[in-house]
């Protein structure tokens, strides 16, 4: 039967083995973190390519022109360069709203909130025009 000073000493060489096991997990992790970190800031992934979600755009019929015109184009910017675009941009799709009965009145709250008149007036059917005065005159139109 073991006693009480050989069971706290196995516990002891027990704890402090956890400690160095756990010790080299986490030195081991960060070591590696440290190397994906690297490998990605020396060679990084390139982006994934470029998604067709609404289909390719019809190529445009452009009339013929009679007589040869010599035109000259030129880049009005700042720089007289054109700008650095991006290889590809993210597109969202638009969700069209749906119809509401309460949409003119949650229109008004919201126009209410920006100093536009609470009363709108009715242009045509679905048509409404909001007005303010303040600071400077401004007409919204709301179908």
């Amino acid at each position: 039967m073991p006693t009480l000073s050989q069971i706290s000493s196995e516990t002891r060489i027990l704890v402090k083995w956890c400690g160095i096991t756990l010790g080299a997990v986490i030195f081991l992790f960060i070591l590696f973190k440290l190397g994906v970190m690297t490998k990605n800031a020396l060679y990084p992934t390139p982006p994934p390519p470029p998604t067709v979600g609404y289909n390719k755009l019809p190529q445009i019929d452009f009339p013929r022109q009679e007589g040869s015109k010599n035109f000259v184009f030129y880049v009005d910017t700042v720089s007289g360069k054109l700008p650095n675009f991006p290889d590809r941009v993210s597109v969202f799709r638009m969700i069209k709203p749906q119809a509401d009965l309460l949409a003119l009145k949650k229109a008004e709250e919201k126009l209410s909130r920006i100093k536009f008149d609470l009363i709108p007036t009715l242009v045509s059917k679905n048509v409404y025009r909001f007005t303010t005065s303040s600071p400077f005159p401004k007409t919204l139109l709301y179908n």
